[in-house]
């Protein structure tokens, strides 16, 4: 067996350690798995692809773990906690650049940390020895594709760690690391989400390297806005996976979940978050709390001055909504700062729900600067064919934000009785939108006229070839009906034998007619039934004329369509 796979959380604490000596060891381990996005960033621990204007922001967070090193991970036995509680401080900046690169610098620190050393065998593995620095994390993100109009975007991430810290306090892993990863993620003003795919590769091997070596990692959240508040959850995790270890053991795999509130407005941010530890990897806290604060300040001024002066000036800030007015400093005092609009909309980034988009004012918080969308679809008015009935992104800038019309027949599917077969507007909400003649019913396809014969004959008459062409098509817009019975029905006048044997020869004709106008002969068979299956009484002229028909029953429907069309039986 390999060793990965007999791994225990008794074997993670002996790598920890130096084993064979009597003095305790502290490992050279970066212990805090919480590492915080770029400060600015909609989410608290889940990079965002998307690239604010030009801006700096600075933030401070704290972080409360409890027991994220325990040799045994039991819910009683605090005895094997090495590290009974960890408080780390980050303090954060990041700088945005035309919309594309963002840069940014996490410096954490160890604040306090409490914890007794522990004894495994022959080997001791130290306790906590109090604060201490830790690895100063430098990155760098690059937005491919911004996620605009509730479409999602696209960026890549690179983050560095330097062993700034002390060795042997829980704070550092005692070399470079380095983390890339790719990020996807949507934001649609009232909602957005972010994923983040990774692997961190660290540069030095050391005495924790089978539980703390490079990793996997994964990150995603979603958030809903209402207002100045944003709320949602967040996911993170790592696994061990190099050379000598396997990924997804249970002692070097480690995960957690928070639920994050955060409230924002006039550039500053409060962010506060709490949540369980999943899994006994190293490193992953019983329980989490998160308490964060910062703010934002614009690169430039605003884009729309006005030049006004005397009367003039005053009538037309008088003009102006209260939130859009520029504050007028008392003569003598110091200008105070432009209000910063850089779509040049018209709503102040503050209160701008898009920001770097062009909108309009809107009295709700989560559209206020958004551009219109009208039937709140997702798809803005000015790209929109249809900006007041709600539809579905398309391709076609004819059909882009229309709602969907499957068969193309110009009713849409929410009005649509049959929507994927093309039909005719009717006006009735049980046929609106459905062929005229035939129609897929369940495990039939209904015809609602006859199919003519010559008397006594297989032959077909020429009236009936629209109505067989409507079948065929039906059967073209239907790859998935894998086999169709093509059944023959007569009255009861005459000898059974002559009626069976009409009876199938009708459906043989009816069978041919389809496959010389393209449809697959091995999706089709023809069935005799003579008079034994009767729909009306053969007594009455009425009667006899129903009992003489064709009818079209769907054996088989297969959602691989002309990959399941065979020959043969299909039971």
């Amino acid at each position: 067996m390999q060793r990965a796979k007999v791994f225990s959380l008794t074997t993670a604490a002996l790598a920890l350690s130096v084993s064979g000596r009597a003095a305790a060891q502290t490992p050279a381990l970066a212990l805090d798995r919480l590492q915080p996005a770029p400060a600015g960033d909609p989410m608290l621990a889940v990079e965002s692809p998307a690239t604010a204007p030009s801006r700096v922001t600075l933030a401070a967070l704290g972080s409360y773990a409890k027991a994220p090193l325990a040799l045994r991970r039991t819910s009683t036995d605090d005895r094997s906690r090495v590290v009974d509680y960890q408080l780390v401080a980050h303090l954060g900046a990041s700088l945005s650049l035309a919309r594309r690169i963002t840069v940014d610098v996490d410096a954490p620190a160890v604040a306090s940390q409490g914890g007794a050393t522990r004894s495994v065998g022959a080997s001791r593995v130290a306790a906590p020895d109090g604060a201490t620095l830790g690895d100063v994390r430098a990155g760098a993100r690059f937005t491919l594709l911004s996620p605009e109009g509730g479409a999602p975007g696209v960026a890549l991430s690179q983050r560095v760690f330097f062993p700034t810290g002390r060795e042997g306090g829980y704070a550092s892993a005692g070399h470079v690391r380095y983390a890339p990863a790719i990020v996807v993620g949507a934001d649609a003003g009232g909602w957005l989400w972010s994923l983040s795919l990774g692997r961190t590769f660290r540069g030095a091997a050391s005495t924790s390297a089978r539980v703390s070596g490079s990793s996997l990692d994964a990150s995603a959240g979603a958030a809903v806005r209402v207002g100045p508040v944003q709320a949602g959850a967040e996911a993170y995790a790592s696994t061990v996976s190099d050379a000598s270890t396997d990924a997804l053991s249970r002692s070097t795999t480690n995960a957690e979940v928070l639920g994050v509130v955060r409230w924002s407005g006039r550039g500053l941010f409060v962010t506060g978050a709490a949540g369980p530890g999943v899994g006994k990897g190293i490193g992953t806290p019983a329980f989490r709390a998160v308490l964060a604060v910062g703010g934002s300040l614009e690169l430039g001024g605003s884009s729309r001055e006005r030049h006004t002066t005397g009367d003039a000036r005053g009538d037309a800030r008088a003009a102006e909504p209260a939130s859009t007015r520029a504050a007028v400093a008392p003569e003598g005092a110091p200008a105070a700062a432009a209000p910063v609009d850089t779509d040049g909309d018209g709503v102040l980034d503050a209160d701008d729900a898009c920001p770097s988009v062009v909108g309009e004012a809107s009295a709700t918080p989560a559209r206020n600067g958004c551009p219109r969308d009208t039937d709140a679809d997702g798809v803005v008015d000015a790209r929109d064919a249809c900006p007041t009935a709600p539809g579905v992104p398309s391709d076609d800038p004819a059909k882009h934000g229309c709602p969907p019309d499957t068969d193309g027949d110009g009713v849409i599917d929410p009005e649509d009785a049959c929507p994927r077969e093309k039909g005719a507007k009717t006006g009735d909400p049980k046929t609106h939108g459905c062929p005229t003649s035939v129609r897929v019913e369940g495990q039939q396809i209904v015809i609602m006229q006859q199919v003519q014969f010559e008397t006594g004959k297989d032959v077909i008459k020429e009236e009936s070839f629209g109505l067989l062409s409507q079948v065929a098509g039906v059967l073209v817009e239907h790859p998935d009906i894998v086999r169709l019975a093509v059944d023959g029905h007569t009255d009861d006048v005459g000898s059974e034998k002559n009626n069976l044997a009409l009876s199938q020869r009708r459906a043989v004709s009816v069978l041919r007619w389809l496959v010389d106008h393209k449809v697959d002969a091995r999706r089709l068979e023809a069935r005799g039934f003579g008079p034994r299956r009767p729909l009306a009484d053969n007594k009455t002229p009425e009667g006899r004329a129903k009992n003489r028909r064709v009818e079209f029953q769907i054996r088989l429907r297969d959602a691989r369509g002309e990959a399941a069309w065979r020959d043969g039986p299909v039971e």
